[in-house]
């Protein structure tokens, strides 16, 4: 296994992220539709048709969450090669929300994410839980794996070998047969992309690793038949249609007719990025799915400058990747790029890589969902010798200040538009400390800046304190506690001299730091929201959360894998369960730390990890419908827990870090005066400014 790396890897890898979001975005919102109605109702797709449709162009989707989520099976398993399918299988199970995120779950035997989910959370452990012998071959050949593989290929630049068998691996926890075969030659073939632009060298690679007398194998070679031979694309989609269309390959949506499409698009489409999307999305069929394959393909092979603008400046980066881990779930092309390339280095042990900030802006054109949110203005990526990141060019508000921000928790619109759930946790919190660095502003005032949506569409800005930005400049804020609601935008406010323009590069912009927040609900519609919903029903109640949970455990959650250091408190109230609490640690469903009191007056410390290990335990009364403080703190590997002012336990955990959550198991529970703080305190900040622009 070779541990080097292309030198362009991390761009390439970049690209190919971008290009996956785009094709996602752009087959979207037809998906489903034949060939023939394409034609027809919009012709050949060659731009974005959202907006001639009625519907959103950045939306949380399974292709793309799915991706990037089951990736973190390589985190979790302590990076190690050999991971297995049980292995990512247990992914599932930590961050997939029963009927809430990621995947379509339209049932058993008719989703097969769904079945294989269940088969999963029933004991049944990967690959058992996605053969066809126990799911049957027509849900177990289904599309799934092959949408989902294109990480599990980009952590693998020019090895196909490794990238074939990480793909089965992956694969396999849902799918079976020719649904396998497919993700191994799109895993493969993207592979390859990194260091071979030939496509019939790629496809010879990518099919060796597969029976010859697969049904894939036979339409590839088929495929490459009719390109050979001169015929369009046209003649080969009546081929898919007449020999592989859905009439003869059952389910929702079979891998093979879509797989086809992606072979085609690769065969026909020149090398060219937008001819490949053209091609995959004017087919038909399951379009954002092979159009993302196809994406992703060839903004590896082309590299990101084969990526036009009329593509990028609409999507901006921006993505969702929703799943158990809220504070991830606002991201971005660039943000997901650095967690690939990440993960590929400590897979493969390399030197250590430099930490990056949240917002770096290092990828050619990234730009990571920055916009002029007050004033008039454009934002573009600027690489020069001497700085790289976010020129910044705009023409302040009546107040006269230029505000240049980027979410960090879903706006009111995604959080109630309808289709895959959208559970988020706001990624910044009062008490972290927010680092910009700025070059070029030209003696502007700068200051950084975060915004509170009011629920209503409309956002109330507070701005830190004010630096004469001459040069090169850093800015830093602790930012306050409002009690007004999550945290939604951060970035920096400019106010330049009268009559000038707000110029600035931004180069970085960061956090740090303990939170020390409220959590419990406020008036703002938007504080529910930004917990995590892994209960079956949540109601808010005046200062806080009841919860209920009908069978098993249920978790609601706040917060970061990186927060560390600090305690949560909260007044807890039994009506009646099997066991409440509060968690620390929080990493997925099935990672974390818990204090636990039972009824019979048992109250334990839990480590969570896919089964509980009680680390400690002791015997307290435990009365239905008597209020607790319960404060629980995690710092410097040990594990503090006092109720009512009583320490009950001091327990070493090892050092860890994590969101926090609030316990509920087979019954109800309220939980109020909800608050993370500090284990030590940290420094104190002014209160900054409140403006609305």
């Amino acid at each position: 296994m070779s541990t080097m790396f292309p030198a362009d890897y991390g761009d390439r890898v970049y690209a190919g992220v971008l290009g996956k979001l785009i094709g996602v975005y752009l087959g979207r919102p037809f998906e489903g539709w034949a060939h023939a109605r394409i034609l027809e109702e919009l012709g050949p797709i060659t731009s974005y048709v959202h907006e001639r449709l009625g519907k959103p162009l950045i939306v949380p989707d399974d292709d793309i969450s799915g991706t990037f989520t089951f990736l973190r099976a390589i985190e979790d398993a302590g990076y190690s090669e050999t991971i297995s399918s049980r292995d990512i299988g247990r992914t599932w199970l930590n961050y997939l929300i029963e009927n809430r995120t990621v995947l379509w779950w339209g049932g058993l035997a008719r989703s097969t994410e769904h079945t294989a989910y269940l088969r999963l959370a029933s004991g049944i452990e990967a690959p058992q839980s996605g053969s066809a012998e126990i799911n049957g071959k027509v849900v177990s050949e289904q599309i799934g794996a092959q949408i989902f593989i294109d990480g599990w290929a980009m952590i693998c630049p020019g090895e196909p070998a490794r990238a074939a068998s990480f793909a089965e691996r992956a694969a396999r926890v849902s799918h079976d047969g020719e649904a396998v075969w497919a993700a191994i030659v799109v895993a493969v073939a993207e592979s390859l992309a990194f260091i071979e632009s030939d496509i019939e060298t790629i496809l010879d690679t990518a099919v060796s690793f597969i029976p010859p007398d697969s049904v894939i194998a036979g339409m590839i070679r088929r495929l490459r038949d009719l390109r050979r031979g001169g015929d369009d694309w046209y003649a080969a989609m009546r081929l898919l249609e007449d020999s592989y269309g859905y009439d003869r390959y059952g389910g929702g949506c079979h891998v093979v007719p879509n797989h086809g499409i992606v072979i085609m698009a690769l065969l026909w489409a020149d090398g060219d990025f937008d001819r490949a999307l053209m091609i995959a999305n004017t087919a038909g069929w399951d379009t954002d799915c092979n159009s993302g394959n196809v994406g992703c393909f060839f903004g590896i092979r082309n590299g990101i400058e084969s990526i036009s603008s009329r593509w990028r400046d609409p999507v901006g980066d921006r993505a969702f990747v929703v799943s158990a881990d809220g504070a991830s779930v606002v991201t971005d092309a660039a943000r997901i790029a650095d967690s690939v390339v990440e993960t590929a280095h400590r897979l493969k042990q390399t030197e250590p890589r430099p930490v990056r900030p949240a917002f770096h802006f290092t990828y050619p054109g990234s730009v990571q969902g920055f916009s002029v949110r007050s004033g008039r203005g454009v934002v573009r990526n600027e690489r020069r010798a001497d700085a790289t990141g976010l020129s910044i060019d705009a023409e302040p508000a009546e107040d006269g200040r230029a505000i240049v921000a980027t979410r960090v928790f879903p706006d009111a619109e995604s959080l109630s538009r309808g289709g895959y759930g959208l559970p988020a946790s706001p990624a910044i919190h009062a008490g972290e400390r927010v680092i910009a660095r700025l070059t070029d502003a030209a003696g502007c005032r700068a200051a950084i800046a975060f915004s509170i949506p009011n629920g209503e569409g409309s956002d109330r800005w507070f701005t830190g304190p004010e630096t004469v930005a001459e040069g090169a400049v850093e800015l830093a804020w602790v930012l306050p506690e409002t009690g007004q609601g999550p945290i939604a935008e951060v970035g920096i406010v400019l106010t330049p001299r009268d009559g000038d323009r707000a110029r600035a590069v931004l180069t970085e912009l960061s956090w740090s730091g303990t939170p020390n927040a409220e959590l419990s609900p406020s008036l703002n519609p938007l504080s529910r929201p930004a917990w995590v919903n892994a209960v079956d029903a949540v109601e808010t109640v005046p200062g806080g959360f009841r919860l209920v949970q009908n069978r098993g455990r249920g978790l609601l959650i706040r917060g970061a894998r990186s927060w560390s250091s600090y305690a949560l408190e909260a007044d807890v109230s039994m009506h009646w369960a099997r066991e409440v609490g509060i968690a620390v640690a929080v990493r997925g469903l099935e990672r974390y730390l818990a204090v636990l009191m039972k009824p019979d007056g048992t109250v334990s410390v839990v480590r969570r990890d896919h089964g509980d290990t009680v680390l400690a335990e002791v015997r307290r009364p435990v009365q239905p419908d008597t209020t607790y403080r319960v404060v629980v703190s995690c710092a410097a590997g040990r594990l503090v827990a006092t109720i009512d002012g009583e320490q009950i336990f001091d327990t070493e955990v090892g050092r860890v870090s994590g969101a926090v959550g609030l316990v509920t198991a087979e019954g109800t529970a309220e939980f109020r005066r909800i608050a993370v703080r500090p284990v030590v305190d940290g420094d104190k900040e002014s209160d900054g400014v409140e403006v609305n622009p």
